[in-house]
């Protein structure tokens, strides 16, 4: 299912507070402006009553900025099981495999985050070798013909794997950025989570263009 415009219901994700990385996002390093993703943003995580503050912010930004600011949102809107940590004090891990394209804006939008009680960790992996230990891993396009080498290594285990390659998802990936008139959207595959404890909120679901269920074993 496709949303295109915001709902009285989706202004009112107190939880989203994206208002807040908009603010900590650093200076443009990109040629391309995303001016018509404005609504997506209104849609995934406005306060009512501070959208006019948040959108003069956020005019400068561009692609990367605005990806990174979503894969932070996403960890607001997942919950993770307990097994997917080794311990208490273990950081929730994002990490990127492959040639990294968001530059140096993970580090400045995930800067002294925290994520629950947890520290918020950057990974990076050249062609993806060490991938134990990441909640959130994000499958550089340059890593295509390796999709599913990649993808195997963290199958049925708690993590979230996010690109913007098509096919993704038909691949096993679980979450799918693309642009749409100029806007970051993403589509979720459920059916790559099956079995593995991960919990995705209604309301991110309900942003999503389209969701991929579990299918379910008949007679």
């Amino acid at each position: 299912m496709s949303y295109s415009r915001p709902c009285r219901a989706t202004l009112d994700w107190r939880a989203w507070r994206i208002e807040n990385t908009v603010a900590s996002l650093p200076p443009r390093h990109k040629p391309r402006r995303l001016r018509r993703w404005l609504p997506v943003l209104v849609l995934v995580g406005l306060f009512a009553g501070t959208a006019s503050a948040v959108l003069a912010q956020a005019e400068a930004l561009e692609e990367y900025q605005v990806k990174a600011a979503f894969l932070y949102q996403f960890t607001k809107f997942i919950e993770w099981p307990s097994d997917a940590f080794p311990d208490a004090n273990a950081p929730f891990s994002i990490c990127v495999a492959g040639a990294d394209p968001f530059g140096n804006t993970l580090n400045q939008v995930f800067q002294q985050k925290t994520v629950g009680q947890r520290r918020l960790e950057l990974r990076r992996s050249a062609h993806g070798e060490d991938l134990q230990g990441c909640q959130i891993l994000f499958i550089s396009s340059s890593e295509r013909k390796r999709f599913p080498a990649i993808l195997d290594k963290v199958k049925g285990t708690p993590v979230v794997t996010v690109s913007e390659s098509d096919r993704f998802m038909q691949a096993g990936g679980t979450i799918n950025f693309f642009l749409s008139e100029e806007r970051v959207r993403f589509d979720i595959n459920l059916e790559a989570t099956e079995g593995t404890g991960l919990k995705f909120s209604s309301r991110l679901l309900s942003v999503a263009r389209t969701v991929l269920k579990a299918q379910r074993g008949g007679d």
